[in-house]
């Protein structure tokens, strides 16, 4: 084959030139159907985009966490409590601010009660803390795997998503660690002893680390991504920060291309996290823009 036989050498891509869709989930009709030979393949290349996702948004928005204390009569209480801080971007010293105030509104421990949040900048973490004027009371934050547990969710009456719990516990270090849905429940059950002061793990505001662009069009059913999807046709590492452009030249070698179908008029886009979730792109006017290129398959 010649590379003469590929027709259409380059096709420009931006989201806001969609015909349908949103910025980070469209579809791109061509003016014509572009014809490719059976030996073409396809690169993605000149990928920019702005940095306009949130820190905190409707994908992970919400703290989970138990509370307990003991009333004057020596009744142990124990309470499943859900805070949601605001849509926006933070800085860690932000968010200690933003999240001692959804805390401190949120409690359900009667009386006097105040959480402290200290951003700790030597060890990138979260130290909060508990005092109230109620007996004996206590806190415990539930990482993501105990709120995925349907045991768990029943015996605390919780009425969530258990696939999607739209916790924020990435940003904020709240990790997952072995048997922590046996101990939580166990702690739930038997209203036994919780914390007045907890270290959370490294905090991340960056929260997106990858993001991955896919097509059906394009992808052909031929890559592994993650969550075991199969249209992945780009990881896109994010190195901007909230408000930045993201640029991604192209594939680091010759052999990471793609093999596009014989005949392409209608393609389909989506930029998703590494969970698979479409990234919210605030609907940021400059949009996705990148470059296909189409040649003979260099093997």
């Amino acid at each position: 084959m010649q590379s003469d036989d590929i027709t259409t050498r380059k096709i420009y891509i931006q989201s806001k030139e969609r015909a349908t869709g949103s910025v980070s989930n469209w579809v791109t009709e061509l003016p014509y159907s572009v014809p490719l030979p059976a030996n073409a393949c396809c690169w993605v290349t000149d990928l920019s985009l702005p940095h306009s996702w949130l820190t905190v948004d409707a994908q992970g928005d919400k703290v989970w966490l138990m509370e307990r204390y003991e009333t004057s009569g020596g009744t142990q209480i124990r309470r499943f409590t859900t805070v949601t801080l605001p849509h926006r971007n933070y800085n860690a010293f932000e968010m200690a601010v933003e999240l001692k105030l959804v805390l401190d509104a949120g409690t359900q421990i009667p009386a006097t009660t105040v959480y402290t949040v200290v951003y700790q900048s030597e060890t990138n973490n979260f130290l909060i803390s508990l005092t109230s004027t109620e007996t004996d009371p206590g806190f415990r934050f539930v990482p993501d795997a105990v709120l995925k547990s349907l045991a768990f969710r029943t015996a605390v009456g919780g009425t969530y998503s258990l696939s999607a719990p739209s916790s924020v516990n990435e940003v904020l270090g709240i990790a997952d660690y072995d048997g922590a849905a046996a101990a939580l429940l166990n702690e739930w059950n038997n209203v036994g002893p919780m914390l007045t002061s907890f270290t959370t793990g490294f905090c991340d505001m960056r929260r997106v680390h990858s993001l991955f662009l896919h097509s059906t069009a394009l992808g052909t059913f031929k890559t592994i991504g993650p969550n075991a999807t199969s249209t992945v046709i780009r990881r896109i590492p994010v190195t901007s920060s909230y408000s930045e452009i993201l640029y991604s030249e192209g594939a680091s070698h010759h052999l990471d291309f793609l093999e596009p179908p014989r005949d392409i008029r209608t393609l389909d886009f989506q930029i998703r996290d590494g969970r698979g979730r479409d990234v919210d792109m605030q609907n940021a006017a400059a949009g996705i823009s990148f470059s296909l290129i189409f040649a003979e398959k260099p093997l």
